[in-house]
């Protein structure tokens, strides 16, 4: 069994992130043939986007401290991170298979619209096999 080689530019991970891969998009749990592109979460282009959301991630936090009653304390998190995750997934997506231009304002409509979908693509950008596969 032969031994794979590496060359130097393998290890060029913000590099190879700017890379998208292909993401199905699944309907209960069958593969619906549509798909987005998603840039890996250590892309240079990420980068502020990524910063912001560890920001707010803390600023939810802090702010959710100061509610006493658990049921809006819970449903302050639930929407506040939905509200991040949509923000860094639309900078992680760069393009789609449908018919539709992928523009800013198509991405936010359908993460909205989807709950969790945006948790998806984050997943998926943080899947390090997917933008260090051969192209």
């Amino acid at each position: 069994m032969s031994k794979k080689v590496f060359k130097f530019e393998d290890f060029f991970t913000k590099t190879r992130n700017e890379s998208a891969s292909k993401m199905p998009l699944l309907m209960d749990n069958v593969d619906t043939g549509c798909y987005f592109m998603v840039k890996g979460m250590e892309a240079r282009s990420v980068a502020r986007q990524r910063l912001n959301a560890q920001v707010a991630y803390a600023a939810l936090a802090e702010e959710a401290e100061s509610i006493a009653d658990k049921a809006n304390k819970i449903e302050f998190d639930r929407l506040g991170t939905e509200s991040i995750q949509i923000e860094l997934a639309k900078t992680l997506i760069v393009g789609w298979s449908f018919h539709a231009e992928c523009d800013d304002d198509g991405i936010s409509k359908i993460l909205e619209e989807n709950q969790g979908l945006s948790s998806h693509v984050i997943a998926h950008a943080m899947t390090s096999e997917k933008y260090f596969a051969k192209k």
